[in-house]
Formats: structure tokens, C-alpha cells, sequence
């Protein structure tokens, strides 16, 4: 092994490798007088998820972390549970779209909404008494979706404690559950802590009037103070409170503390009465007016009652006026009727109605109305009075009224059953009723006529439905001996036959559509004997029943426009 000796350095050498050692100290001190450069600085932000309602499903993330840098994009996924569908995103997401995305340059948060898919049920509560508490549902909704579980809570008013559940829930835990799996109702049972008293409370005479009770129950805790008001019936005036009240205030007050009994005590006032209470004019278009008419005005209780005064509640109309005899009755109602304006001209043909009032500040039934009815008849229209009526009667006690002439009596139309001493006696009353108008009918067309019968005695019994039918005879009849016999003889035609239910009031006429009986009359398709009047329907019932009506005859009226009329308008 052999050793190359080195060269000797010269002085160049030495200058080169001394410049280079001070360079490199330059350097160094150069780079440790250096701004050193900051850290980079970075953000995280966190994504919150809510769930609306709770349990409605569930919200997944992707990536799934507790923090994201700035600007990270996360995917969400809402999840329904059982029974529910995603419905819409709110807060940093809208819309429905699912997936949605969410841009993370800020702390966010998210709520996924979900709706129920099953069938809502309602959940009520109440409290028995309703004063003896009240119930709470959590959470308190009115509907619920099926399978919630919804807890009740019952709180006692004072003087109650909770006893038990009743309806969709049973027993006495307080509070209790319920599960909604159809429409439930609770009841929360309460028993009063305190001594409970009743109050009966009552009217004399009973059609007084009534009393009531404020709080209205049937019992009442003790130191309750209970508010009784009078009220009274038509005809009637509170007078005086008997029993756990007493005096004539009203309203008065009870403090409950025994079982207590109050009477409110009435008194009969003075009660308007009217006779009768409807009045009917008719006259033809163009002629002369009927003559006035009256009703009596009295005092239904008896004696005399001052204060009577006269108006018109429908306004007055130009085709009527009323007066008054006095302001004290007994007084007299004079009704007239004109045919003709303030100005002379005629009213149209028509039927016109309108109310003439009686008041007495002194009357309970105050005011009481008089009905008035003017019917203008056109120029081509007959109204013919009856020529001959009769009532012909059968019974099952007395042979002879089926062979007595009712010629002069009201027109009896009706079936009676009465108790005698072998039962029942059963009367049964039909009318017959002729008309002298086949002169002026003869030839000439019929566009309708009418039989118009008025009321005279209405049937006893107005419980029962009976009807009255309208018949043309067939064959003729001799009104001064027709009887119910003879009746039975008589042969009568089935066509164009009317039928009617019988009256319950008074206040207006039956009329009987029986244009197909005259058209054959003026046609001479049938001969002219008139009208048989039947009852129809009428029931027995066991026990005494009233089902005949009167009807104003031609000798046997209370006002002579109110015998049987036929009215009949030309073509």
C-alpha cells in the first residue's frame, strides 16, 4: 500500500476557502434576523339535527362528524319511523327534496319534519260534577295518532277529591295513561270533601210559571249561595217567593247549608181575549164593499181591563181600518174593509191579509191579534150561498137518530166515540149540501171551483188525525126529510172526489178543490145534486174521543159570509 503525497496549498486556495467560511456565516446570521412566518389558521362548524315530532324517524349525515372545516358539503337523509313519511326540511335545509346537502361555512342547524300516516282519533276529557274539577292531557292535543300514549291528570276543585276514571279509562291511579287507539272520551270522577245539600225549587200553580237555578245542580255544597230567578207564564205575574226564600224580590239569593225547598208563587193577570178571532170579508172586483164587521174584545179572566188600545202590526194597510168603542172592556172591534185607494181606484183582484192588534199594559197575554182576510174576487167569478144543507147522524145507543132530519143545525162532520153504560156509543155524522147555480154555470168553462166551509164548533179531540172528504151525489135528495137512512140510499160519484184534514183551528176556512164535480155539472155530464161532506179516518181509540166537527150551516152561523160558499172562476 503506497501513499501519493499531497500537494502543498498555495495562497489562493486559502483565500477561496476563507471567503466561502465568511459567506456562510452571512447567511446565517442573515437568516436568524428572519420575520417568522404565523400559523395557519383553520375553522370547524357544527351541524345540529332536530327530529319534529319526536319519534317521527331519524336524520342521517354523510360524513358523519361533530365538527366540519369550512365549506365541507354534508348529505343529509331523513329516515321515517313506522307510521310516518318525511314531509320537508326547515331551518339551514328547505324544501322536500331527501337527500338534501348543506354547505358548512357557519354552525347550522337542521330539522327534518315528519307527519303521521295512521288515522288521527280525538281524546276528550271532562269532569264529573263539572264543578268538581278539571283533567289534563299531555301532551295536550286534540287529536292524537294512533298508538299515542297520552297522560291525564285529574285536580280537584276545593271541596272535591278524585275518586276515579271512568269511559277509556278505569281505576284511580292519578295520573293515569291511555293509549289512543280510536276516539275515547275520560271522565274523571270527583265526590265533594264537604257536606252537600239539595235545593228543590218549584212553581205555584205549576202553569205559573218556572224558577231557575243558578249554578243549576242537585246539590250544592255548604255556604253556597244560589241565585233563583222567577220567570212567569203568559197570564201570569210573579207575586212572592215561600219555603227557603221569602219576599218578592227577583232575582233572590239561598245560602246553602240544609236540604231546602223555595217556592216562587204566581198570580193570574188580566188576559186579552177575542171573539171571534178572525174576520173574512169577500166582494167582487169593481162592486160594493162588505158590510163592517166586529169581534168582541173581553177579559178572559172575567171583569173588566182598562188600557185597550188598537194598532196594526203589519203596517196600516189602505183596505182596512178598525176602531176601537173604548179603552176599558168589554169593548167592541169594528173592522171595515174598502174596495177602492185614497184616490178612488179599484184594488186588484186578489186575496189580501193583515192583523188588527188589541194591547193592555194591564194583560199577560198582551197584544192579542185579530186576523183579517179580504178576498177581491175577479168580475168573471161566482160565490153562491147554499140552498139547502142538512147533518145526518147514525148511532149505536139510538136507534133514532138515524131517523131524525137535521135540517136546521150546524153541518156535523165526524165520527164520536162516548162511554155509556153497555161501553162505547159510537155517533157518526155526514152533511149534504146543495148549491142553486146551474143556471148561471151551464155551458159556460170552469178554470176552478171551490167548496168553502167555515168552522162553527171545533172537535173535542184534536189528537187525532181524522179527514173529511167531498163527494158529488149521484142521485137526488129532499132536504126536509133526508135523513141518515135515506142517506145510505143515495148514490154519489167516485170521481173528483176531495178530501181534507179536519180543522184544528178556527182562524180559517176549509176549502175543498171540487172544479172536476162542477165542470160536470155545467156540462151536464152529471146532474146538479150537490155535495156530501164524510168523515174519513177516524180512529177508535179505546176511550172517550171527540173527532166531529161543526161547520157553519146555512140556518145555523155566526156571521152570514160564513155560510157554505161555492165559489167558482170562469175560464
Amino acid at each position: 500500500m503506497g501513499f501519493e503525497r499531497a500537494e502543498p496549498r498555495t495562497m489562493t486556495d486559502t483565500k477561496r476557502l476563507a471567503g466561502f467560511l465568511l459567506l456562510s456565516l452571512f447567511l446565517i446570521a442573515l437568516g436568524g434576523c428572519k420575520t417568522p412566518t404565523p400559523p395557519e389558521i383553520t375553522t370547524d362548524f357544527a351541524l345540529s339535527i332536530g327530529i319534529s315530532p319526536a319519534g317521527g324517524g331519524t336524520v342521517a349525515r354523510t360524513p358523519d362528524r361533530t365538527l366540519y372545516a369550512s365549506g365541507t358539503e354534508v348529505t343529509i337523509t331523513a329516515n321515517p319511523a313506522s307510521d310516518y313519511q318525511f314531509t320537508r326540511w326547515e331551518g339551514a335545509a328547505t324544501g322536500a327534496a331527501n337527500p338534501a346537502t348543506v354547505t358548512m361555512n357557519g354552525h347550522k342547524s337542521v330539522t327534518a319534519v315528519f307527519t303521521s300516516t295512521t288515522t288521527p282519533y280525538a281524546l276528550t276529557v271532562a269532569a264529573s260534577p263539572a264543578s268538581g274539577g278539571s283533567v289534563a292531557k299531555s301532551p295536550d292535543q286534540t287529536h292524537y295518532a294512533a298508538g299515542a300514549v297520552v297522560t291525564l291528570t285529574a285536580s280537584p276543585a276545593s271541596g272535591y277529591q278524585f275518586t276515579r276514571w271512568a269511559g277509556g279509562v278505569t281505576g284511580t291511579a292519578n295520573p293515569t295513561t291511555v293509549t289512543v287507539n280510536a276516539n275515547t272520551s275520560v271522565t274523571a270522577v270527583f265526590t265533594a270533601t264537604t257536606a252537600q245539600y239539595a235545593l228543590t225549587v218549584a212553581a205555584s200553580p205549576t202553569t205559573g210559571g218556572s224558577v231557575a237555578k243558578s249554578p243549576d245542580q242537585t246539590q250544592y255544597a255548604a255556604g253556597t249561595v244560589v241565585t233563583l230567578t222567577a220567570s212567569p207564564a203568559s197570564g201570569y205575574q210573579f207575586t212572592r217567593w215561600e219555603g227557603g226564600a221569602t219576599g218578592t224580590a227577583n232575582p233572590t239569593t239561598v245560602t246553602m247549608n240544609a236540604a231546602t225547598s223555595v217556592t216562587a208563587v204566581f198570580t193570574a193577570t188580566a188576559l186579552i181575549a177575542l171573539s171571534p178571532p178572525s174576520l173574512t170579508f169577500s166582494a167582487t172586483y169593481g162592486g160594493t164593499a162588505p158590510a163592517a164587521k166586529t169581534a168582541a174584545v173581553t177579559n178572559g179572566d172575567g171583569g173588566t181591563l182598562s188600557g185597550l188600545t188598537r194598532s196594526f202590526p203589519d203596517g196600516a194597510p189602505a183596505w182596512l181600518a178598525a176602531t176601537l168603542s173604548g179603552t176599558t172592556a168589554p169593548a167592541t172591534l169594528t173592522v171595515d174593509v174598502s174596495m177602492y185607494d185614497q184616490i178612488g181606484h179599484p184594488f186588484p183582484a186578489g186575496t189580501y191579509t193583515s192583523r188588527v192588534a188589541i194591547a193592555s199594559p194591564l194583560a199577560g197575554n198582551s197584544p192579542q191579534d185579530v186576523a183579517v182576510t179580504f178576498t177581491i174576487l175577479p168580475e168573471n167569478t161566482l160565490t153562491a150561498f147554499a140552498a139547502f144543507d142538512n147533518t145526518v147522524m147514525s148511532s149505536t145507543s139510538d136507534a133514532s137518530l138515524a131517523n131524525t132530519v137535521f135540517a136546521s143545525s150546524p153541518l156535523a162532520v165526524g165520527t164520536d166515540f162516548q162511554s155509556n153504560a153497555s161501553g162505547y156509543d159510537t155517533i157518526v155524522s155526514a152533511a149534504a149540501i146543495r148549491f142553486d147555480v146551474q143556471s148561471q154555470i151551464q155551458g159556460r168553462g170552469i178554470a176552478r171551483a171551490t167548496l168553502r166551509v167555515f168552522v162553527h164548533t171545533l172537535r173535542g179531540d184534536l189528537t187525532a188525525m181524522p179527514l173529511v172528504r167531498v163527494n158529488a151525489f149521484a142521485s137526488d135528495w129532499n132536504p126536509f126529510i133526508l135523513t141518515w137512512n135515506a142517506w145510505q140510499t143515495l148514490q154519489i160519484q167516485d170521481a173528483g172526489a176531495a178530501t181534507l184534514s179536519a180543522p184544528v183551528s178556527g182562524a180559517a176556512p176549509l176549502e175543498f178543490d171540487v172544479t172536476t164535480i162542477v165542470r160536470n155539472w155545467a156540462s151536464w155530464t152529471w146532474g146538479n145534486y150537490g155535495f156530501q161532506l164524510y168523515p174519513l179516518n177516524h180512529a177508535y181509540p179505546g176511550s172517550t174521543s171527540l173527532q166531529t166537527t161543526l161547520f157553519q150551516s146555512l140556518e145555523s152561523y155566526r156571521v152570514p159570509d160564513e155560510r157554505p160558499q161555492l165559489v167558482i172562476e170562469f175560464q
